[in-house]
C-alpha cells in the first residue's frame, strides 16, 4: 500500500509544482510584457484571472500527465548514458510535447472561453510555431536533465526551466 499512496504523493507534488511554474510563468510573462509595452511608467497589474488559468492547467494536466509520461519513459529505458538520455529526450519530445501542446492551447483557450472551434483554430495557428520553438528550447533542456539530473529531481528541474517556457507560452 506504501508505493501507490507514494506514487500519488509525488503526482501531488508534480502537480502543485507545475501549477506554481505555470502561473509564476505567466505572471512573469504579464510583467515583461508590461514593461516593454509601457512607455508612461504606468502601475503594472497582475491579471490574476490570466494567471489563474495556467495555474490551474499546471495543477490538473500538465504537472500529473507530465509526471506520469516521463515516469514510464524512465522505466522503459532506465539509466544515463548518453544513448539513453538522447532516446528518453526524443521519446518525449515526439510524444509528449506535441500532446502537451494541442491540450495547453484546447485547455487554455476553453478556460479563456473561447467556443471548440474557436480553440480549433487557435490549435492550428499556434502548435506549429510552438513546437519549432519548443523544439530549440526543450531538446537541450530534457537531454541534460536525463543526462546529468537524478531521477527523483527531474520534474523539479523540468518545471523551473518551464517558468521561463511558460513565460513564452503565456
Amino acid at each position: 500500500m506504501a508505493a501507490p499512496l507514494l506514487t500519488w504523493r509525488r503526482v501531488g507534488q508534480a502537480a502543485l509544482f507545475s501549477g506554481a511554474t505555470l502561473a509564476t510563468g505567466d505572471a512573469l510573462s504579464q510583467f515583461i510584457r508590461h514593461q516593454v509595452a509601457d512607455e508612461k511608467g504606468s502601475e503594472f497589474k497582475l491579471n490574476l484571472a490570466e494567471t489563474a488559468r495556467f495555474g490551474l492547467v499546471g495543477l490538473t494536466w500538465q504537472g500529473p500527465v507530465f509526471y506520469y509520461g516521463y515516469t514510464q519513459i524512465e522505466k522503459r529505458f532506465a539509466g544515463a548514458s548518453v544513448k539513453k538520455a538522447m532516446l528518453k529526450t526524443l521519446l518525449g519530445h515526439f510524444t509528449l510535447f506535441p500532446v502537451g501542446i494541442l491540450a495547453f492551447y484546447t485547455y487554455i483557450g476553453l478556460l479563456e472561453g473561447l467556443t471548440p472551434a474557436e480553440c480549433f483554430h487557435k490549435v492550428t495557428s499556434t502548435a506549429p510555431s510552438t513546437f519549432v520553438t519548443g523544439s530549440a528550447f526543450w531538446l537541450p533542456v530534457n537531454a541534460f536533465n536525463f543526462l546529468a539530473i537524478p531521477p527523483a529531481s527531474r520534474v523539479i528541474f523540468g518545471n523551473i526551466a518551464g517558468v521561463f517556457w511558460n513565460a513564452f507560452l503565456s
